[in-house]
């Protein structure tokens, strides 16, 4: 099997393709989806090496903890201190 010359694709025990690559940055990117053909999957990675060529390229951002995830979404609800309470975790809350 030939050796491809930019990045790697892996066929999935769900029949389905997986792509990454290494960034200028060093690390390793995944695709955030997998594709249902190998095709797919190569244009998935081509377009990456484009922009890495082209000087267009951007680390994918990080994902975001639940915790940071959570903090933003109460402190953007207008909550009663009951409930904000209580979706924090605090279990003191009486009927």
């Amino acid at each position: 099997m030939p050796r491809r010359g930019f990045g790697q694709i892996r066929k999935r025990p769900s029949k389905r393709y997986s792509a990454s690559y290494t960034g200028l940055d060093g690390q390793r990117h995944f695709a955030p989806t997998t594709f249902q053909t190998k095709l797919d999957a190569e244009a998935w990675l081509m377009t990456r090496r484009a922009e890495l060529l082209g000087g267009e390229w951007k680390p994918p951002s990080s994902p975001v903890s639940f915790e940071v995830y959570a903090e933003k979404w109460l402190s953007s609800r207008d909550l009663k201190p009951r409930t904000e309470r209580l979706y924090r975790g605090g279990r003191s809350v009486t009927v």
